[in-house]
């Protein structure tokens, strides 16, 4: 991916155009360029995932009900807690009363029952606010606690068949193994000790 530098007086700014020709300011619909840190994986420095998602959350008209589960999730991807609760919360001025239900802006225009939303508002749950990312053989985890809450749990996060409640907590996270063959040697190995491991 091309990524543009622009000058904005003393300072450069790097990030991804939307498309050859994209001048920064000009409104887009949703989140397009975002997708590439999440769920694309596209590697790139912070600076440049921070600045997409600054940059496009500024011009960002009325984003559709998914758009700001995306930037919400990139900024905890980058450890900003304060700004993606603030995108976070943008999300519920979609729902609906009296039953809730999920609109594709945030007035009552476009669809309703817009499950493209509820998935974006899924997605900053699992994939956000409890960080997981999926390889084949190994599933990621690294939660961050649900804004104003003490205690976020998790029931039936599933992975090769297996089944995990967590429980996430101000500086800590449990793992409870529900399912499973008693033969197989199942572990978490913390990635931040240095890959100690830890039997479930």
């Amino acid at each position: 991916a091309v990524v543009s530098t622009q000058s904005t007086g003393d300072e450069q700014l790097r990030y991804h155009p939307e498309f050859d020709g994209y001048t920064q300011g000009t409104l887009i619909k949703q989140a397009s360029v975002v997708l590439m840190g999440y769920p694309l994986g596209v590697s790139m420095p912070d600076d440049v995932r921070r600045n997409d998602i600054t940059v496009y959350e500024k011009c960002t008209d009325k984003g559709p009900g998914m758009t700001y589960s995306m930037y919400s999730v990139g900024m905890l991807e980058l450890g900003d807690e304060a700004t993606a609760a603030r995108l976070f919360q943008i999300q519920f001025k979609n729902l609906r009363a009296p039953f809730k239900v999920w609109n594709e802006y945030p007035e009552y225009v476009g669809c309703t029952n817009f499950l493209t939303a509820v998935g974006g508002f899924l997605q900053s749950l699992i994939h956000g606010y409890l960080g997981v990312r999926v390889e084949e053989s190994v599933m990621y985890l690294s939660p961050y606690l649900l804004p104003g809450c003490t205690s976020t749990g998790y029931t039936g996060v599933v992975y090769h068949g297996e089944r995990y409640n967590v429980t996430v907590k101000q500086g800590s996270f449990t793992i409870t193994r529900t399912t499973g063959n008693g033969f197989e040697v199942w572990s978490i190995v913390d990635c931040a000790e240095g890959g100690k491991s830890y039997p479930l």
